[in-house]
């Protein structure tokens, strides 16, 4: 299977050169990004250093394609709202909504 960039999709697979996918994102908090940057509170030295000088590209791109399916799954997209929902009432406030706040903000 390829992902949307051609890439082989790896994950799938679950095991790549050893290591479980499913372990590695299922023990650890945070994302592949918090794992390899110094000042993230989820840093991994030990993940850094492996990353750097261990993994292969087919494995690399195991964990991006991982850590990306994980993430995509993190976001809500499909939430059932018990009311009509219009997509364009959260894009802007109207300006006689702001003139309706002046007495308010002028007593402030």
């Amino acid at each position: 299977e390829r992902t949307s960039d051609g890439a082989e999709n790896l994950s799938n697979r679950g095991v790549v050169q050893g290591f479980d996918l499913n372990i590695e994102f299922g023990q650890n908090e945070g994302t592949l990004s918090d794992w390899l940057n110094p000042k993230h509170q989820h840093f991994r030295k030990d993940f850094q250093n492996e990353w750097k000088n261990c993994f292969n590209s087919d494995l690399k791109k195991a964990f991006i394609q991982e850590d990306k399916t994980r993430i995509k799954k993190l976001h809500v997209s499909n939430v059932k709202f018990p009311f009509v929902v219009n997509s364009d009432d959260h894009c802007e406030t109207s300006p006689e909504a702001y003139e309706d706040i002046v007495p308010i903000l002028k007593s402030i």
